[in-house]
């Protein structure tokens, strides 16, 4: 984090409830506020800038890198290795035919529960959620103003 140009030691400031950027009072108990604007025409290095910088996330593990590769390889169809989904049947391209059967009990348009079909989309899928878990999925944009909220005193 960077005001002016300047980096803040993280002891001045806080993260509270995931998502508010908490600045704290100085040594003698003053508030301190962010600043109110900048001047984005500017480098963060320069005086008027104010920037964070963040990692949202973890990294995923070595075994989710290489499942997002093989789920990349069989969508884009970039290679003669890429393995094909469990119960692939039937797919016609370039005069090949192959055909996808559907699991008992599933139904057109729904993947049945624990069907990821390339073997290391399917372990890396039943390693980090092993009860197919579901949630509903979130927008989050900076056009989106929320505004700090003060917590402590």
């Amino acid at each position: 984090m960077k005001i002016n140009g300047a980096v803040i030691d993280p002891s001045n400031y806080r993260l509270d409830n995931w998502k508010y950027l908490t600045y704290l009072d100085d040594a003698q108990g003053n508030p301190q506020r962010w600043p109110a604007c900048q001047n984005l025409a500017a480098d963060d290095t320069e005086t008027g800038t104010f920037s964070v910088t963040y990692n949202h996330g973890n990294m995923p593990p070595q075994i989710g890198l290489d499942a997002a590769v093989q789920l990349a390889c069989a969508l884009a169809d970039a290679r003669a290795d890429c393995e094909l989904p469990a119960g692939t049947e039937r797919v016609t391209r370039q005069g090949i035919q192959i055909e996808m059967g559907l699991p008992s009990g599933a139904r057109r348009g729904q993947l049945p529960p624990g069907f990821a079909g390339l073997s290391l989309v399917k372990i890396f899928l039943e390693t980090v959620n092993p009860n197919g878990n579901t949630r509903r999925s979130a927008v989050w944009s900076p056009d989106m103003a929320q505004y700090a909220q003060r917590v402590g005193q």
